[in-house]
């Protein structure tokens, strides 16, 4: 993880999941990892092949709604189970 302080403090992070997608990346590119799908409850796209990653996009709606948003949050966890 790269994390930079700046002089007003604002914090960058510049780590990229599967080491090639982002923050601004566009999220049509996670389909080459696997299917996504979109959980209009949470807001986020998912995939039961990567269990443990979800990833919000600009506009926070499903792939097919959207083609053109992009990556705007990261979620990485432990799974339960």
């Amino acid at each position: 993880m790269a994390v930079h302080l700046r002089g007003d403090e604002a914090l960058e992070y510049k780590e990229k999941v599967f080491g090639e997608i982002g923050f601004g990346s566009p999220v049509s590119e996670l389909q080459r990892f696997g299917t996504f799908e979109y959980d209009d409850v949470e807001e986020v796209l998912f995939s039961d092949q990567w269990p443990g990653i979800e990833i919000g996009g600009e506009g926070a709606c499903d792939l097919a709604g959207n083609q053109k948003q992009s990556v705007t949050s990261f979620k990485v966890f432990q799974p339960i189970g």
